[in-house]
């Protein structure tokens, strides 16, 4: 990762652990498990769309990630994005 993607990285983690610290739904476990999807997502927005805020978030972004999770062999789970961007 170069330092340009690194620092819109950081810029979506600042923003994904200021979600999480106003959150009281689910268990430890659950959203232990929420937050490492979430940063997974936030590090592919760095790494393919530059987007710097979740804010901006389109429907072409969620698709893409789910698509690249299934190249790489993983299962994605709208409900986590959609807990965090909702």
């Amino acid at each position: 990762m170069d330092d340009k993607t690194q620092n819109i990285y950081e810029n979506l983690y600042v923003q994904i652990e200021e979600e999480f610290r106003c959150c009281n739904q689910g268990s430890y476990k659950t959203m232990d498990r929420y937050e490492f999807v979430i940063k997974n997502f936030g590090r592919f927005m760095a790494d393919v769309f530059k987007k710097q805020n979740f804010n901006n978030i389109k429907s072409n972004h969620l698709h893409g990630y789910v698509e690249f999770m299934q190249d790489i062999g993983y299962s994605t789970s709208y409900a986590v994005i959609r807990f965090f961007y909702d």
